[in-house]
Formats: structure tokens, C-alpha cells, sequence
């Protein structure tokens, strides 16, 4: 698994639609703060609601930004994601920016000599190796989620006990950007040690807050932690909060209710568009709305190794007979399906946008002519009355989308069912090849081609696909590397046709003019450590 993931499972879908950053010395400002100009106040205890328990407390081994809702506050990261300009990365536990050598196959880092973890003890390089080593090679029986991102790690270690040395493979164009994911939380040498699972049920980090309780599956609680190390840009000590109360509800229109009535002020994972208009008409003059793009798109997965799907042509009618502007269009309304684009987020940095996107088969704007092709290709390939089945998960939006794609289908002569699945279900099917096509969902909490491109590699036995990724991935020139993941996107989406995003998401967060500090993120996960935010009393 990487962190770009391909969901063979609900539980993040469901956080991000039914349901701030990492302390510097001088962080900017939030929207609230600085729209209002009321400097920011200290005390007051946030309640916020989140959707569920997640399978264990340890962000290394889980993918639902549940648990990062959940704990961010306790941890530290190296390095985090600028919440101003996502494509760059601020220093947290870092002394600075990593420095590379000449080869760009050696990354030094200089840590803080401020920072101790809340058992008291100090963070030396020695925890930073232990925690990359469990993320970058775990022990047998331990399972790391984004193992694979860091591929190009060859050794870690620790020349001194404020100095932390990577050693990579290759060169890598992401590397600097993985240092800032926030699910590479900074773990405790010595629990690790002590056992290598402390984290899945336990707590011990050095960020703002600090553990007081928990009843899984009910609420987790946290305090001020007193000797972080963050302050604001008066120098004032972060965090702002005397503490948290996450209070955990399964139920989508409990936690609406929650926000709504202001027994929590957010839930920052956010709402369908359905349900935001009636929070903000319940919370009145009190109402606030941040409103994002997510990390996350809709990949349609034609099974190759099952006819007709092995022909080129039926994978790229397939693609070519659905209107995804009218789907933008008509879904957005009541989903959070919302933007056309390629393999990377719309808008961020190495999309394919504009005509170089329309070009592709399937993209272009003009619905009628898309469809004439994809008749064409259909009876070029002895298909034109073609029978399939589309595999799905048994929830909301996919019932919408797989109703808008039958439909879209029907009208070129494809006749489609729906198999939507439970969970479980769904997941065995996908990781068995148990279909036809395919609906499936990728997200990650950093816009990074290596993040984006990486569930293809090595997906199709396909060599010069694998080497059109290693290519952009070692391209150090921003420009170049531009040109390569264009390069590879085009090789995906048309001249193979072996998956194709649909929608990307949108994520919208009505909350309590009460909060303060926090800044949406198209990464779910990004800026939740809530060293930044603060109540308006």
C-alpha cells in the first residue's frame, strides 16, 4: 500500500463526506484571524466530532484519517505541509530544511534541542531513526501503510543526537515533500524498544496536546501540553487550548446534529452538500464555512485479463462514452463528486489541465462526438452489444455515480449492471480480479506525482509504464519531471486506457464561528495537530 491509496476499504470514504497546523516560530495566519484582525485567545477546551474508531491509534499501520483526527494532536512530525502553499514543506521537529550532497543520495537533518516527548524525556535523533525504520522496514508481523513510498530509502541513521541522515538509492524529486507527510509521526525510541506495537493502544508524543483519557469508541480527551515547544509569531507559547474532547459518533446525521445544535463545532472530515445547508441555517449568525478540493478521485478499472476488457478499444470506448463535464455538473449538486481532471488534484502543481487534458480520449469536451467514437471503437472490436457488470461499494455516492455511468453507457449500446458489495465483499472481489470494471477511489494527503503515480506501478506488467514512473520519480528538474508525469498520465488514461479517473472530490466543512485558527487542506489529514486554533469567547 502507498499513500496514494486505492481503497479496497470505506472507512476513510465515509470520514471525508459524512461526517490548525503544525506550530512554527512564526506561523501564518489563519483565515479566521485574519479576516477578523482579533488576535488570537487562549484557554477554552474544543469539541469536535469524528466518525469512528479507528482499528488501532497508530498512524504508521492505519489509512483513515480518523485516527489522525483523532491523534495528530499528540505528535510531531519532521516536517509538515505549508498551509499556505501546500507544494512546499515548513520545518516542525526539524531545525531547518534538509540538506542534500552534491549526488542528492545523502539527506541531513538537523533536529530541534527543544523538543521532549510527553513521558519527559528528550527527542534526539535516535527516535527519528526508530520511527522511519518501522515506517521504511518494519519487522516481520508489523505492518507499515506507506512502506512502499519510501522505497528509495536505502539506510537511516544517527551520527549524533541532533543529526538524522537518509541515505537513498536514487535520487528522488519527492523525498523532501514524503519527509512532511503527516502520518510519519515522530514514535519514541525506547517504546519501541519496549514494544514495537506500544503505539496501536497507546499514546506518547511531543506535540501540543497530551493524553488524559479515552472510551474507544466514545471519546478520546486531551490536555495543554505545557512544554511544547511551538510558539505563535508573537512568541507567545502554542497551543492556545487548555485541551480537546473528540467525541466519536458513527452516525451521519447525529454528528450533523452535533455541529449543528453546537454540543461539538466541527467535524472537520465535513458534510455532503445536502447537509451543510441545513447546520448553517441552524447555527445562524454563528455560521462558518471552509470549502476545499480533496486529494481523492474516482478511478473506473477495466479488468484486463477478462474479455472483451484485453482489447485496447473496449477500454478506451468505455472511457470515451461517459460525459464526465455533465457528471461535474449534475453530481455535484448532491455529492461531493465534483471536478474533472486527470491523475493529479485539479489545480495542483504537474496536472495535466486545459486542451493538453481534453485531448485525451474521454475528456473532451464535446459529449455527442466522444460518444460517436466510442460506437466506433465498440464495433471495430466486435463489442457493440457488449454485457457487463460494474463492481462498486455498497454506499453513498457511489450509488449517484454508478447511476450516472449505466445510464451514459446505455446511450452507445453497453448494457451494465451494478454489483455494489458490502465492504468486505467489495474488497475481496477487487483484490481477487472478481470483475468486469471496477469503481474505485484514490487519495492522498500530499499532491506528489511519486504519491499519485505509484498504484499503477508495477500494476499492468507493463515495463515501460514501471519505467516511465521511475523517470519522472529521479527527475530533479521541475520542468522535466513536468513532461514525464505527462508523459506517463497519457500512456494511462489513452494510449492504454488501463484505469481512468472520473470526479475529483470536494470537501466542505460548516462549523461554529466559535473556532478559530484552523485552515481546510486538500490532504486529508494535513494541519490536525490543532496547535494554531483557538476559541472566540
Amino acid at each position: 500500500m502507498t499513500d496514494t491509496r486505492r481503497f479496497f476499504a470505506l472507512p476513510l470514504i465515509a470520514a471525508l463526506v459524512l461526517g490548525g497546523c503544525a506550530a512554527q516560530p512564526a506561523p501564518s495566519p489563519s483565515p479566521s484571524s485574519a479576516v477578523t484582525g482579533v488576535p488570537a485567545q487562549a484557554g477554552g477546551t474544543l469539541t469536535f466530532v469524528v466518525d469512528g474508531q479507528p482499528p488501532s491509534l497508530d498512524p504508521h499501520r492505519e489509512t483513515s484519517p480518523t485516527v489522525l483526527e483523532l491523534v495528530a494532536p499528540f505528535y510531531s512530525v519532521l516536517y509538515r505541509i505549508d498551509p499556505n502553499q501546500p507544494a512546499e514543506v515548513l520545518p516542525d521537529v526539524a531545525q531547518g530544511q534538509p540538506s542534500f550532497s552534491a549526488d542528492n543520495l545523502t539527506v541531513t537533518v538537523k533536529l530541534r534541542g527543544d523538543v521532549r516527548f510527553h513521558d519527559g524525556a528528550a527527542l534526539t535523533s535516535a527516535d527519528v531513526v526508530a520511527t522511519y525504520r518501522k515506517i521504511v522496514s518494519p519487522p516481520s508481523g508489523v505492518n507499515s501503510a506507506r512502506r512502499d513510498d519510501y522505497a528509495m530509502v536505502d539506510a537511516v541513521a544517527a551520527p549524533d543526537p541532533s543529526t538524522v541522515v537518509f541515505t537513498l538509492k536514487r535520487p528522488s524529486a519527492a523525498f523532501k515533500t514524503l519527509l512532511a507527510s503527516p502520518w510519519n509521526v515522530i514514535e519514541s525510541a525506547a517504546k519501541l524498544q519496549g514494544d514495537i506495537r506500544f503505539y496501536e493502544k497507546n499514546v506518547d508524543g511531543t506535540g501540543p496536546f497530551t493524553y488524559v483519557s479515552s472510551d474507544p469508541g466514545k471519546e478520546l480527551v486531551g490536555k495543554r501540553n505545557a512544554d511544547y515547544f511551538g510558539t505563535d509569531a508573537s512568541g507567545a507559547r502554542l497551543p492556545y487550548l487548555d485541551g480537546f474532547r473528540a467525541i466519536i459518533l458513527t452516525d451521519t446525521a447525529a454528528r450533523a446534529d452535533a455541529v449543528a445544535k453546537k454540543s461539538a463545532l466541527v467535524d472537520f472530515a465535513g458534510f455532503a452538500p445536502g447537509q451543510v445547508g441545513p447546520i448553517v441555517t441552524a447555527l445562524g449568525d454563528s455560521a462558518a464555512i471552509q470549502d476545499s478540493s480533496l486529494n481523492c478521485v474516482n478511478d473506473l478499472i477495466p479488468n484486463r485479463t477478462r474479455k472483451p476488457f484485453d482489447d485496447v478499444k473496449v477500454r478506451q470506448a468505455v472511457s470515451l462514452a461517459i460525459d464526465r463535464y455533465g457528471a461535474s455538473s449534475e453530481l455535484r449538486k448532491t455529492t461531493p463528486l465534483r471536478d474533472v481532471g486527470g491523475l493529479l488534484r485539479p489545480t495542483s502543481r504537474f496536472e495535466l489541465a486545459g486542451t493538453d487534458l481534453q485531448a485525451l480520449k474521454g475528456f473532451g469536451t464535446d459529449a455527442a462526438k466522444n460518444k460517436t467514437d466510442a460506437k466506433q471503437l465498440l464495433a471495430d472490436a466486435g463489442a457493440a452489444s457488449l454485457r457487463f457488470t460494474l463492481l462498486t461499494p455498497d454506499a453513498a455516492p457511489y450509488d449517484a455515480l454508478s447511476a450516472y455511468l449505466v445510464e451514459q453507457w446505455k446511450q452507445v449500446g453497453l448494457a451494465v449492471t451494478r454489483d455494489a458489495r458490502a465492504p468486505a465483499a467489495y474488497q475481496e472481489a477487487l483484490r481477487t480480479g472478481a470483475y468486469d470494471v471496477a469503481l474505485d477511489v484514490a487519495c492522498a494527503a500530499i499532491d506528489e506525482p511519486d504519491l499519485q503515480l505509484a498504484r499503477f506501478r508495477g500494476a499492468f506488467g507493463d515495463g515501460a509504464l514501471d519505467d516511465m514512473i521511475a523517470a519522472q520519480s529521479t527527475e530533479l528538474d521541475a520542468g522535466k519531471r513536468a513532461s514525464l508525469v505527462a508523459q506517463a498520465t497519457k500512456y494511462i488514461l489513452d494510449d492504454k486506457a488501463y484505469a481512468y479517473p472520473l470526479l475529483w472530490w470536494g470537501r466542505t466543512v460548516p462549523y461554529a464561528r466559535e473556532l478559530r485558527g484552523w485552515r481546510i487542506q486538500p490532504g486529508a489529514g494535513v494541519g490536525q495537530d490543532l496547535a494554531l486554533v483557538w476559541l472566540a469567547r
